[in-house]
This record gives C-alpha cells, sequence and structure tokens, in this order.
C-alpha cells in the first residue's frame, strides 16, 4: 500500500512540473519562434538588396520592376519563402505578423515597435504595418 501511495504521489508531481514548465517556458517559446522569423525576414531581405545592386550594377543603375526581374536575370531563387515585392525604394513583404515585425525593428532601430508604413520615410529599414493600427 505503501509503495501505492508513493507512486500516486509521484505522478502528480511530475504532473504538476510538466504544467509548470509549459505556464512559464510557454511565452518564451513563442518569443523564440518571432526572433527566428525576424532574423530569417532580415536574411532575405539583405539578400534582395544585394540582388537589387548586382541588377543595378549590370543595368544601368536602373531598378528592377519587381522581384520577378531579379528572378528572371538569375541573381534570385524563385522560393523566398513569404510575399516579397519592390515598393520604391523598398523591399516589403505581405505576410509578416506583428510580433515578427516588432522584433525586427527591435533589431534595427533598438525599438519593439511596429511602425504605420505611411509614417515611415523611403528608404528607412525596418518593418511597417500598411493598416492605421501601431503598437
Amino acid at each position: 500500500m505503501f509503495s501505492l501511495i508513493i507512486t500516486v504521489i509521484s505522478i502528480a508531481l511530475v504532473a504538476a512540473l510538466a504544467v509548470a514548465s509549459v505556464y512559464y517556458l510557454g511565452g518564451q517559446a513563442k518569443s523564440a519562434g518571432a526572433k527566428v522569423a525576424a532574423a530569417e525576414y532580415m536574411n532575405i531581405g539583405e539578400t534582395i538588396k544585394g540582388a537589387i545592386n548586382m541588377y543595378r550594377a549590370t543595368n544601368g543603375n536602373q531598378m528592377p520592376a519587381d522581384i520577378d526581374a531579379l528572378v528572371a536575370a538569375e541573381l534570385l531563387g524563385s522560393d523566398l519563402g513569404g510575399t516579397w515585392a519592390l515598393a520604391g525604394d523598398n523591399v516589403t513583404q505581405a505576410d509578416i505578423d506583428v510580433d515578427t515585425c516588432a522584433i525586427v525593428n527591435l533589431m534595427i532601430h533598438d525599438e519593439e515597435v511596429v511602425y504605420n508604413c505611411t509614417d515611415m520615410p523611403s528608404g528607412k529599414p525596418g518593418c511597417c504595418d500598411t493598416t492605421d493600427s501601431q503598437v
């Protein structure tokens, strides 16, 4: 009987530790995922920036019309992961979430904020939201 009671108590303690781990570490796992996504976003952005510079060097300093022009010139692969586009002098990705966007700005500007795209000066690096909300 004593070993049954010890077994039940052991199972209860292990379950309590599992619940506590999920409770305390769940937010950190989400934050780590957003940091990984932000690093990937910035790496792909730098790759596109390098491809634009190569395109301009070989095409009389002319900007490419879109990402497809960089792919056609064999300066980029076709699978960049996400919906990337050129908007004037800026490179944009339409499907980035707000948490990742805030971390990108934290890495670039030391501010964990999501800017409104209409408020950002042309050519300023960073992440912005096309809606009217600012986080």
